[in-house]
């Protein structure tokens, strides 16, 4: 049986969800124009999720509650180094934001002798990261729609030269812990 990495979800109005959040961040913050801003940003939470009650509405469908989320920006094309994510949860719930479209969630397995790195990511937590030489690509999917994500295993992103940037998506953590959709 071949190992599922991830899994395409439908979420009621997620299209309308989405333009409200891109809406939200570009009156709220300079995230869409500073290009300094990239990799993972993590937003007031509670006060996203006050004004913007229509993202937990959306997860009701799914039985699920969001307690928590972020905004993972790409202000450059890039492929993203292989890494295990330093979070307590298997899955996590993305949905595209902006100029999304033909870029991928890589997924590796490791080489024999690779080596990890461990780094801290910008959020403090213990992030394991792996040369490309150390793995090799097993899968990939295109996040044009929402997707459970498996976070623990090896990952990275890619956004090619030929796409409009800044690529924005927001990455959702929910209870239950979504991995039950992929499993």
């Amino acid at each position: 049986m071949n190992k599922k990495y991830y899994q395409y979800i439908d979420l009621p109005n997620w299209q309308q969800v989405s333009a409200d959040i891109l809406h939200w961040i570009t009156v709220n913050t300079d995230y869409t124009t500073n290009r300094a801003i990239r990799g993972y940003v993590a937003p007031d939470n509670d006060r996203m999720l006050a004004e913007l009650p229509q993202i937990q509405t959306m997860f009701d469908s799914i039985n699920s509650k969001v307690y928590n989320m972020a905004f993972i920006f790409r202000n450059n094309h890039i492929y993203t180094e292989p890494h295990y994510d330093g979070v307590k949860c298997s899955a996590r719930i993305n949905l595209p934001i902006l100029n999304c479209e033909n870029t991928y969630t890589i997924f590796y397995e490791l080489k024999e002798g690779a080596i990890m790195q461990s780094i801290h990511d910008i959020r403090g937590n213990r992030q394991l990261n792996v040369k490309f030489a150390d793995c090799y690509k097993v899968d990939q999917v295109e996040l044009n729609k929402p997707l459970v994500l498996c976070i623990n295993e090896l990952h990275g992103i890619f956004v090619p030269a030929e796409n409009a940037l800044p690529r924005i998506s927001v990455t959702f953590y929910v209870d239950p812990d979504p991995i039950s959709f992929i499993i």
